[in-house]
Parts: structure tokens; sequence; C-alpha cells
């Protein structure tokens, strides 16, 4: 239903479309757009030849200072100046103007050069900043310390050790020190007598409370027949018996810490076998009995602030003390 011209390729069934004869005339096939709103539409075309270009289409200004070139609303082709530049925004220099990546963007853990000679492995940092490792690097070089810095290579004297002084942030402790696990930690304060010679020596102090009890120092052993009453080699206070005075029988004993708010603790040469404790108006605040033994520890720290009487009963012999309870 169409003619080709001489000499002219066959036509593609697809491409072909089929027109009706016109009589006396010759009908001719132009391919082209016949898309009324495309760029490039021609209204002489028969044959739609998939040629049509629209606004937003890539195209070719030949300007070779442009980039992205593509038809505006007007069909005009027309491209942007080249702006070269890194467009990956996680790399240290992105360039948000840039419309054309150049392959030179940075990033942290690139290598770099500091233009410093006194270092070497110069990298970009997370700070985007090109440092690198000094030759004299200052540290911690000692493997036993808390604060050890394998990348030092000059000791600076700064060693953290087990042992020493610091600060655990804790106003209730004392002695605060470095541990073996490198932490720190303070001992809770425990007042008593730290000298290890004296009779109220205690062991688990750490603070000393100016008590202590020394062998030869002055005392009282509240008995009114005695005199020039000292603390004895057996940690007994004990004094010289006033002639004329005695009570019935003799038993060496004695009490220390004495004054206290306390333990005090009773020693004496013989088995006691009772304790009474009365106030200063007589009342018996203490009974303890069938004790059998020579050493006997009451808690005066349970009684109120005042001057109580001890007795001691060693079989007949009945002896009495004064104890100041603070």
């Amino acid at each position: 239903q169409s003619r080709v011209p001489d000499g002219g390729p066959a036509f593609i069934n697809t491409n072909v479309v089929l027109q009706e004869l016109t009589p006396n005339t010759y009908n001719i096939v132009i391919f082209g757009c016949t898309d009324s709103t495309a760029c490039n539409y021609n209204s002489d075309a028969t044959v739609f030849d998939l040629t049509c270009t629209y606004p937003g289409f890539a195209c070719d200004d030949n300007n070779a200072n442009s980039v992205n070139d593509v038809y505006n609303a007007e069909c005009i082709c027309m491209g942007v100046v080249a702006n070269y530049g890194c467009m990956d925004p996680t790399a240290c220099n992105f360039n948000s103007m840039a419309n054309v990546d150049d392959g030179s963007c940075i990033f942290p853990g690139g290598i770099c050069d500091d233009a410093d000679s006194t270092t070497l492995v110069d990298i970009i940092d997370l700070n985007c900043l090109c440092n690198g490792i000094p030759l004299v690097f200052n540290g911690c070089t000692d493997s036993t310390a808390c604060n050890f810095n394998p990348a030092a290579n000059t000791d600076d004297g700064s060693c953290i050790l087990p042992g020493a002084l610091c600060d655990d942030g804790d106003s209730l402790t004392i002695n605060d020190m470095i541990m073996f696990d490198c932490t720190c930690l303070g001992m809770t304060p425990v007042m008593g007598c730290m000298d290890s010679t004296a009779c109220n020596y205690d062991p688990m102090a750490n603070v000393s409370d100016t008590n202590c009890i020394v062998i030869g120092s002055s005392c009282d052993d509240g008995n009114a027949a005695t005199t020039n009453d000292v603390i004895t080699v057996d940690c007994l206070c004990a004094g010289t018996e006033i002639v004329g005075v005695s009570e019935s029988g003799t038993n060496e004993w004695g009490m220390y810490p004495n004054p206290t708010d306390g333990k005090v603790t009773i020693r004496s040469q013989q088995t006691i076998d009772q304790l009474i404790m009365k106030d200063a108006l007589g009342r018996t605040v203490l009974n303890l009995v069938a004790l059998s033994s020579k050493t006997i520890e009451i808690n005066a720290g349970e009684f109120n602030s005042g001057v109580y009487h001890i007795m001691v009963v060693s079989g007949e012999i009945r002896s009495t003390r004064k104890l100041i309870v603070r």
C-alpha cells in the first residue's frame, strides 16, 4: 500500500504506516517525531521513528566548558558551568558547590603529609587533621604501671604504680592508694591504740586515738588503800598498799582502758568468780556470775557516761575499782 523510492531500502513492517493511495498523487514516507509535545516535533513526518526528545533529556550544547547538558522547558539545549571538587559528603574536603567529582576526596585514615620532619606515619585523623607520630613520644614506658603507654618511646615520669597515693573521692576513707588492679581505694578509719608494746594495742586500728596504756604509766586502781598506782608488766593497774589499810585478802587486778567509752578488759592474778558493776547511786547495772576466768571483757559503751564501781569477787576476796565511762 505504499511506494518505496527506486533504489531505497525495503521498510521493516513495524516502521511502516499504511496509507491509502491518493489518486493521481505520489505517497512519500517521511520518518520523524510525530509527538506534538516533543522538542523535535516534525509536522511533516508520516512515520514515527522513536527520536522524540523532551525537556530534561540529555543533549550536547557544544560547549566544552559546560556539563550536564539537557533540554530546558523552552527546548533549548543548555549545560551548567563545571565546578570540579569532592562530592562525597563523608569526606574531609566535601564541596557542596561541586557538580563534577574530580576524585580528590580525602577521608580519615588516609595518608597525608603534615610537613613536619620530626614526625612519621602521617595520617588524616578523625578531625580531618593531618598528624604524624612524633619521633619523640613522651609517656609512661613502664609496662607494670597502670598508665603504661605502649606507643611512648620516652618516659616522662608520669607512671602510676600500685601503692602510690591517690584520692578515691570518698571523704570517709583514709590512706587512699592505688591497688594492684589499678583502682584507687581508701581504708575506713578505725580508732585505737597503734603502739604494739601497749597493753591496749589494737591490731585493727589505723588511726591512733592517743589513749595507749603503756607499762609504767600512772593509773588509778580504784583502791583507796594503795598509792603510786602504775601499769604493771602484766598490764594491771596496781599501787603500793598504804600501811594500816587493807582489804579482806589480797588480789591484784586491773582494768583498761580507764576512762573509756567502749570495751574494758579486766585482768586478775586470781580467778574471778563474780563481777558486779554499780553506778554512782549504788544501783547494780551488771552482775556476772560463774565466770571462772582471770580475764573478763565488758562493754562499758552500753552504759551512760559517769563513774561506776567494779567489784571483783575471787573466792572470799572482794576488791573494788572505780571505772569512768565517757
